[in-house]
């Protein structure tokens, strides 16, 4: 199985003229690449995996652009309304459809199931879920008994003896005005 990881390095090697390891991909990704120049990847052309093969994309870094396309295509879904899109529309549109998900991403559900948003890291615009479900381990009575046998034995001793001093003349004056604030 290959990863995006993998695909880009070697795309990222063949742009400074180093053959990669794995010449299976290599002709793949020649195959997939067609006239595009090494050069130009990352500049205007990018690659993500789809079914375990490496598909080109548009390399798109207007994230205003890309949620009004994606405002406008989920629209379109919804009204179930076909129109002609530009170029520049339609690879944002064919990017965004390599990052969806399978039945958990479609255009009807833009803005309520997923969302776009720049990734500063990866100098990248990506996908992302909304409200993904929370995965919580149910907690059971024995889960806390061993976490408080844990915590106890690691504790030191605590005397149960309290001493008291008298206030010296400092503290009474201070808890005076403290009294007379009312924050006491």
């Amino acid at each position: 199985m290959i990863t995006r990881y993998d695909v880009r390095n070697a795309c990222f090697r063949m742009k400074k003229g180093v053959k990669p390891n794995d010449l299976e991909l290599l002709k793949l990704l020649e195959e997939a690449k067609e006239n595009r120049s090494w050069q130009d990847f990352d500049v205007s052309w990018d690659v993500v995996v789809k079914n375990n093969k490496p598909v080109v994309i548009a390399s798109i870094k207007d994230i205003n652009l890309v949620i009004e396309v994606c405002s406008k295509k989920s629209l379109m879904a919804e009204m179930k309304i076909d129109r002609e899109w530009t170029e520049q529309e339609l690879s944002v549109i064919q990017t965004m459809e390599a990052q969806f998900l399978d039945n958990i991403m479609n255009w009807e559900n833009f803005r309520k199931r997923w969302n776009v948003r720049w990734n500063s890291d990866r100098n990248r615009i990506d996908t992302y879920l909304l409200n993904q479900p929370v995965i919580q381990t149910e907690v059971t009575q024995e889960m806390i008994d061993q976490k408080l046998r844990e915590a106890m034995s690691s504790r030191k001793p605590v005397s149960a003896t309290l001493e008291f001093r008298p206030m010296t003349e400092e503290e009474k004056v201070e808890y005076t005005q403290l009294l007379a604030e009312g924050k006491i």
